[in-house]
Parts: structure tokens; C-alpha cells; sequence
């Protein structure tokens, strides 16, 4: 589960993870959009695309890249229940 650390000007994200990709508590930059992305993520324990979307107020493709960038860096994990896919903190 990532440690997020927000002040008034900054958000810190610290990912902790077992995998040789990442060393203990790299720190990763966010865009404006992730840290919203993980703002409501950590919220609301899920986000959609759709939903995704919404909140950034933009197109459902941009907001897959959004997802799809951060689920490549080990921030979010992309799962799913039938047929609806949701992203999830790790």
C-alpha cells in the first residue's frame, strides 16, 4: 500500500513493494491528474474509467492512459468482477 504525504503545495507518494522492479520506498513524480487519480482511489478504494473520466473532465481514453501509466509504475493494480474493470490501490 503506498504512503501519501500531502501538504497544501505537494503531494509525496512512497511505494513499498516486494518486486526487484522497485527499491524500498522510491519515490515516484505525479502529474496533476495521478494525484487525483490517487486522492479519490484512496477515498473511495476503486476508480473507473469512466469515473476517472468524470473527475479529471476529460475523455474516457485519456483517463485509461492515466490508469494504464500507473498501474505500469505499481501504483494502482487493474482488476476486475464479471465483466466491469476497476483500478485499485496495491
Amino acid at each position: 500500500m503506498p504512503k501519501i504525504k500531502s501538504t497544501e503545495n505537494s503531494t509525496l507518494v512512497t511505494l513499498f513493494s516486494i518486486k526487484e522492479k522497485f527499491e524500498e520506498g522510491e519515490k515516484i513524480e505525479l502529474t496533476q491528474r495521478q494525484k487525483k487519480i490517487l486522492v479519490y482511489t484512496k477515498r473511495e478504494g476503486r476508480i473507473t474509467t469512466n469515473l476517472c473520466a468524470k473527475l479529471l473532465i476529460t475523455s474516457s481514453d485519456t483517463a485509461l492512459r492515466e490508469l494504464t501509466k500507473m498501474s505500469q509504475s505499481g501504483i494502482i493494480t487493474r482488476k476486475w468482477k464479471g465483466k466491469s474493470i476497476y483500478y485499485a490501490l496495491r
